[in-house]
Parts: C-alpha cells; structure tokens; sequence
C-alpha cells in the first residue's frame, strides 16, 4: 500500500487534538497540522507527537486551509479528518483494509465514511449519523471548495467514483451543545462575507438554516430550509437535511401538527424509506397533546427504519441516518405514555373569590376541561359569584376575609381532594387548545417524586382593550396536593416548600397562562389594597427584601413616583433578591424619573447601570428612547428604539426571559417604538421606512389610538374613499366603528365620519347627515326647519300656562310671539298660526291615543 498521510487544520484544538494524533499515528505514515493562529499548546501537543506543523493566516476559508494542508502532503493516500473527529482502534484494521482492496482499483478515488455525531456535553449520546467523505487519493485534481462546509470535488477527466467505506465509522464530537452556537455564528459571518464578494452558491441555504437553527433563530432557519428544498439544494451526505430542518423549526415554532404533515408527505415522496420525517412528526404532535396521533406517527417511523436500513447499501447509502438519535426519545414518549394508561393523577382546581361573576364563568369553564373536581372558595362576594359557581357544578366553600392571601388559598387546597391542584386567580385561564397540553404535562412528571410543581409562562393581558398585550412573566399555578407545600405571605402570596428532601419545579412550555386581572380601569383600586395589605403584614411578620419590589410597583401605579424610585432602588441594592421579574424594578425607576421630568443625563445613566446588570431586557432602552423622544433628540431616539429591537430579538432567540425568569416588559411597548419610529422616518422623508414600520406596528396592537392616528396621517393626501377601504381592511367597519370614530380626526374628513356613523346604527338627523356630506345650504335649512319645529313646540306649551308668555317673552323672536298672541297678519305670521293649529291637534290626538291605552 502507498504512503498515507493523515491532514488536520488547527486553531486552539488542544483539547480534541491529542485523541485524534493517537487515532492517526496508527492509520497514516505521516502527520501534517496546519495551524490557523492557536494561542494554546496545540502547536507545542503537534510537535511533540510529532507531526510536521505548518502556518497558515486564517482568511474566513476553510478550503483555502484545507488545499494548502493537501499541498504539504506526501502519501498516496490522505485521511483528512478534523480535530473533533476520530475512529476508534478497534476500525483501524478496517480501514487499513479497504484501500488495500482499491489500491489497483484507479477509478476509486475516495470513500464516502459513516460519521457518528455524539454529544459528548451530554453522555455521548448518538445526535445521528451521516456520510461525508474524509479519506481520498492525493491528486492535484482533488481540491476543496466553499469558504465554509467545504466540499471536496474532483476536476480532472474520466469517470470516478467514491465507494461506501465498509466496516469502519468515525465519531465527531463539535456538534457538542456547548460548541454549536460559537459555530453557527462563525458560519453565518463566513457565508455573508462569501454572498457580499458575490461567491456564494445556493448550497448557502442549507447551511445559513442550519446556522439559524443552532441559534435558536426558528423562523429563519424555516424559511431558509424551505427555500433550499424549493431550489433543490441538497448537500451529499446530508439529503434529507433539510426538510428535517424545516419540518423542526415549524415545531419549534408551535406550528400544528396537522399544518407539518403535508411538508411530511412531500419529504417522503422526494426521499422514500427515509424514517425522519414521520418521527418528527410525531415529536411536534406529542408535544401538542396528541399523544394517539403520535403513537401512530412513531409506529410508523419505526417500521420505515427497517426499510431504510434493509436498503441502506442502495439507494439511501448517502443518506444521514437521524434516527439513531430519536430512537431513544420516542421509546421515552412511549414510556411514558404506558406509565399513565391507567386513570391517571387526580386533578383538582380551586380559586379564591370575591365578586367575580365577570371573570369566574372563564375559569368555571376552563377548569371544567381540566379537573376532575372544582373547588371555589368565596370570600365575602355580594354579586352572582356564588350563585354561578353552584350552577356550573362547583363545590362552593365560605372563608372569612382576613386580609391574608396566603390563609384563603391554603384553605382552597385543604378542600380538594386531588393529587395534583390548579390554583389560578379568577381571572386566569388557559386557551382550549392547550387543555390537553396542560394534562399531558402533569402526566409526564406524575412519575417523578422530585417535581413538586410546574412553572409556566404567564401572559398579562388587558380585555378592555381588544386583548392587548400588557407583559409576561412566569408563574406557579400547578402543583402536588402535598402537606409540605403551602403558601406564605399576607400579600404576593408565594408556595414554599417545608420537607427535607430536594425537590424541584422545571419550566415546561406545554402550556401558557393568561391574565386579564391588569385591565387599567381596576388596577388603582388594587394598587390602594395591595399597599395596605403590605403594610399590614411589615406589622404583623417585619420586612422582607422583595417587599420593596412590591412596594415600588404599588406606589408607582399610585403616581407617588418619587416613593416609587425610593423602594426599587431600595430593592436593588439589597441581596437576598427574589428570583423572577428582577428587571421590574427598574423599569419602574426609569419611567417614574422620565414621569417627574427628570434630566436626560440621570434616566440615561440609569438606563445603562440597568442594561449592565440585565442585557436582554429591552425595555430599559425604549424608555430612554422614549426620554430622548420627549427631549426633542430625535436622532438619539432612533438609535435607542432601534438598538432596542435588536435587543428584544436576541432575547427572544435566546429564551433570556426564560432562563433567567424574567418579566417582558418591552413587549408592550413595542407598538409605540415602531409607531414613533414611524414619525421619525416620516420627518426624515423617507416614507416607505414610515410605512414599514407603521405595519409593524399595527400588527401589535391595532387597537392602539395613535397607531391609528399615524395610519390617518399616512393616509392624509388620499381621498376619503382609499381612507374607508384602508380602514376596512384593518379593522371589522361595524364592530370597530366606534374604536374608529375616536381617533378620526375632527374635522376635514365629515364623509368618513358619517359613513362609520352609520356602521354604529345610531341614527342621524338630517341636518347632521347634510353637514358631514358637505351640503352646507341643505344643513342650514334642516337646522332651520328643526329651530322652526322647537319654537313652534314652546309657543304650544307656553299656551297651556298661564305665566308662559311673561317668561319667555324676551326669548322668543317677534314673530313668534305676534303668533302666539294671535296677532300677525304677514304670511310668515299666518305659516305660523297654520302650523301651531297642525302640531295643536297632532298633540291632542296623541293624547287621546295615550288616554286609550292607559284604559287597555
């Protein structure tokens, strides 16, 4: 056999490098590391074992580095395997073997290697398996290109070929969680550098959704993964790629189930046997609670993975096999799924209540889908709260108000009878379509002894305006019905947990919970009683350190914004802070010194002190950008709106709200950024940048007033009639036309006005009706009629009362009082004795016609 040489590029490898010199002095008769700038002892763990080591200046292009490492090279024969990457002893005879067996075989210019990608971060587990080729003949004509996934292509004449590599697979580590994201951004800024030089290649696709996957950038990398399949851009060795990709970003996303199956359907057309697809499938139904479809969707994959393996030497012999790695998780789904086919935990739903009978039938019906049983504890309700809850089937409790939060829900728990509780607020509920979610998972934790709880996502909105989205949070409402588990604290109640044994709560994304108790129009009076609860309990237990968290939200909702800022820095500088919504207190300091007026120099300053501590919370930089707004530094708004996006984007992609339990609060202000940017552009003459932004956010919250009003003054030069189109497509012309009429403006668009003025049903009077069309001529003579009609009607009334005439004889014209009198003789005077005689008996026969049915 021909001399073999084994090709590496390096930089700062010293971790991987010593395994795969080992691997390689057994397989190849010489070594060649081209270093790329290590700053480690890679260079020093080369030469010692001693390879020949080669500089190469690193210019974003994997190739360039690769074919100046082929360049070094000796052998016939060339293994060119990265650092992260090995085969083990026992395949190394195997190897050996099979170029043995091509040696005289000239047409056979490489071997396609099975590459094993574990996750060594996590146990070594199997990730999948795919086919890429690492071990080839030394010809000039074999050259890599592509600056990033580089590919090895040959150039030269007659017909060649790259076999399978028989018994022998390599195993690769740098798909480890701890390196995917450092990789994938390294990837994305290759890949534009390579399309802005103009050399990229529709492969790009592949690997940008790749890198936005590992990212967490789902959208992105759906859409990139689409766009490959349309293109036909399908990579050797990884063919199937990318409808995985697609099909797991659009679950990621939450996307139904039902709305993957026709991509399911197409990617098995395209690529036959292939189990993956169906398997992935199956994941996004189990994890939307339909668990049957799901054991369907998983039977199925695992009789496809026969299939492909029986034909894995013919036609799907370049295929990555994904299934290695899901293999394992389907079993653990189906596990579970046998553990709870008996009856399952027990579930029941309590709630504290004190007239509730707007909120309580959401909750009667919601906890009706969920529980098997629902407990309603009252606490003093004089409205329907009580009478509702009997109605629909509660058990209805009575427990004296004490002013303490904590005793009336450890009552509501005393009272069920379940294994696990739900115990959300009155005006808490969850949407339909995660009823089943919510089951699912308190069934999969069911088994484990250690959670005692599960934290969910907790989204406040506002039903006073359309649903608006006010913030979110996280929060605990559903727990094991176990003694050692009761709440503390008179006011912002919190379940604690008394045993010995360690015992958890993990998040789970099944589910999210909403909460309508934020609604403006109620919260003075809960801020009023939350002080005094507050108050109350420093008396009766002292101070804790989160009281001035709640204490600083309470008296900004107040508007005592300087006793605000006083407690949240109090808050702030303490130790002992309670884990979640960490962010809060300072958004209340910035905004309540942006509200007092304060120095732009002193908000901005604590905007920073507050990004310091918490980057992705991007509502600190809004309420700056709104200060500098305020300021009249238009062009320091923009930077800080704009800065903020990026910042909320990040957050969002990187779940930083979830990892570190805290509250949104930017979202919320979203719609105003981009409706102020809007105004900004717009100042700026740049209009399409306006329009683009105002799109953004009305898709927020279209309900938002000056939304509407940027919208209306988008619209100014139209006419009346693209004004009413424009309108309707927004919004519903019946439903909406109030929400409409209050923001058009006042004057100069009267056609609008009267044609929503008749969507609301209410009627108009004709002069009215004249005026906002435009007829100005016709709405004096109708108002003129109506003025006529209103004089004649007094004159009547003042007829049947003696003292009439002394009254009034100074408010009536001369005219009308002559009539009155019974003395003109004009034409005008006698229109008008013509038309007291008709409106006379006209009021005569409607009395007569009242007298008859009092009779009746």
């Amino acid at each position: 056999m021909n001399k073999t040489t084994a090709c590496v590029i390096v930089r700062n490898e010293e971790e991987n490098l010593p395994r795969w010199l080992d691997c390689m002095k057994e397989l190849a008769d010489e070594m060649v590391v081209v270093d790329t700038g290590s700053t480690d002892r890679t260079v020093e763990l080369a030469r010692a074992a001693g390879a020949t080591v080669f500089s190469f200046i690193w210019c974003d292009d994997f190739s360039a580095a690769k074919n100046f490492a082929l360049d070094q090279v000796k052998g016939g024969w060339v293994f060119f395997l990265d650092a992260d990457e090995y085969f083990s002893k026992r395949d190394i005879p195997a190897v050996r073997k099979a170029i043995a067996e091509v040696q005289e075989q000239e047409n056979v210019i490489g071997f396609v290697c099975r590459m094993m990608n574990v996750d060594r971060d996590h146990g070594n587990r199997v990730l999948n398996e795919s086919m890429h080729i690492r071990i080839f003949r030394s010809l000039p004509e074999l050259r890599y290109v592509g600056a990033v996934h580089e590919q090895l292509r040959y150039s030269g004449a007659g017909k060649k070929k790259m076999i399978l590599l028989p018994g022998a697979v390599i195993y690769h580590t740098g798909y480890s969680a701890g390196q995917n994201e450092r990789k994938a951004k390294r990837n994305l800024r290759i890949l534009f550098a390579q399309q802005a030089a103009g050399r990229g290649t529709p492969a790009d696709l592949c690997y940008m959704a790749d890198a936005y996957y590992g990212l967490g950038d789902y959208g992105k990398a759906a859409e990139a993964a689409r766009q490959a399949v349309e293109a036909g851009a399908a990579l050797p060795g990884r063919e199937t790629r990318m409808y995985g990709t697609w099909i797991q970003s659009l679950s990621e996303m939450g996307t139904p189930w039902q709305e993957l199956e026709p991509i399911v359907l197409r990617a098995e057309q395209d690529y036959p046997y292939v189990p993956d697809f169906r398997a992935l499938l199956g994941f996004a139904a189990w994890k939307q609670g339909a668990e049957t479809n799901a054991r369907d969707f998983f039977s199925q994959a695992k009789r496809l993975y026969k299939e492909f393996l029986r034909h894995r030497q013919d036609a799907t012999a370049s295929y990555p096999d994904e299934m290695q790695g899901m293999l394992k998780k389907i079993e653990a789904c189906l596990a579970q799924d046998e553990a709870k086919s008996g009856n399952g935990p027990r579930i029941s739903a309590a709630v504290i209540t004190k007239n509730e009978e707007g909120n309580l039938p959401v909750w009667l019906e919601c906890m009706r889908h969920l529980a098997d049983e629902r407990i309603v504890v009252d606490t003093g309700s004089t409205d329907r709260t009580v009478e509702l809850a009997r109605q629909a089937g509660a058990k209805v409790c009575s427990f004296p108000w004490i002013d303490d939060f904590a005793a009336a829900k450890n009552y509501a728990i005393d009272q069920t009878t379940g294994d696990w509780v739900l115990l959300f607020d009155a005006d808490e509920y969850i949407k339909p379509e995660e009823y089943e979610k919510l089951k699912a998972a308190i069934r999969r934790y069911d088994g484990n002894p250690s959670v005692i709880g599960l934290a969910s996502r907790w989204v406040n909105i506002d039903k006073k305006r359309h649903g608006a989205y006010v913030s979110a949070g996280y929060q605990l409402r559903v727990f094991r019905r176990i003694p050692e588990l009761r709440y503390t604290g008179m006011i912002h109640e919190m379940l604690q947990y008394t045993g010995r044994d360690k015992k958890t709560m993990p998040f789970v994304e099944d589910f999210t919970i909403y909460h309508t108790g934020y609604t403006a129009s109620v919260m003075p009076e809960k801020f009023a009683r939350n002080l005094r609860l507050l108050k109350l309990s420093q008396e009766k237990y002292g101070s804790r350190t989160v009281d001035d968290m709640y204490f600083a939200d309470c008296y900004f909702g107040l508007k005592q914004y300087e006793k605000a800022i006083g407690h949240a820095r109090k808050y702030l500088a303490a130790s002992g802070r309670l884990a979640g919504a960490e962010n809060r207190p300072y958004a209340i300091w910035i905004q309540s010194l942006l509200l007092l007026h304060r120095p732009l120099d002193e908000i901005a300053a604590v905007a920073e002190q507050a990004l310091r501590e918490f980057p992705y919370s991007a509502e600190f930089k809004i309420q700056e950008g709104n200060a500098r707004f305020d300021a009249g530094d238009y062009r320091g708004a923009e930077r800080c709106y704009i800065r903020a996006l990026d910042i909320y984007r990040e957050a969002k992609q990187r779940q930083a709200w979830r990892k570190q339990l805290l509250s949104d609060e930017a979202g919320a202000m979203l719609p105003q950024v981009y409706c102020d940017l809007c105004q900004l552009k717009l100042w700026q003459g740049k209009e399409m940048a306006a329009w683009e932004n105002l799109q953004q956010a009305m898709s927020l919250d279209k309900y938002r007033p000056s939304c509407c009003r940027m919208l209306m003054k988008l619209l100014q030069q139209q006419d009346d009639v693209i004004w009413i189109e424009t309108l309707n497509q927004l919004y519903d012309r019946e439903k909406d036309a109030a929400f409409i009429l209050q923001v058009l403006p006042e004057s100069g668009r009267d056609k609008v006005r009267m044609y929503y003025l008749r969507q609301t049903g209410s009627p108009l009077d004709d002069a009215e009706s004249f005026l906002l069309a435009g007829r100005l001529e016709a709405s004096s003579a109708a108002l003129a009629e109506e003025m006529d009609s209103l004089l004649c009607l007094s004159i009547l009334d003042f007829l049947h009362d003696a003292q009439a005439p002394g009254r009034i004889g100074a408010l009536l014209p001369p005219i009308y009082r002559q009539a009155a009198a019974g003395q003109g003789g004009s034409v005008q005077e006698r229109r008008i004795t013509r038309k007291l005689a008709r409106m006379e008996q006209a009021l005569a026969k409607a009395e007569q016609s009242r007298k008859e049915d009092r009779r009746i």
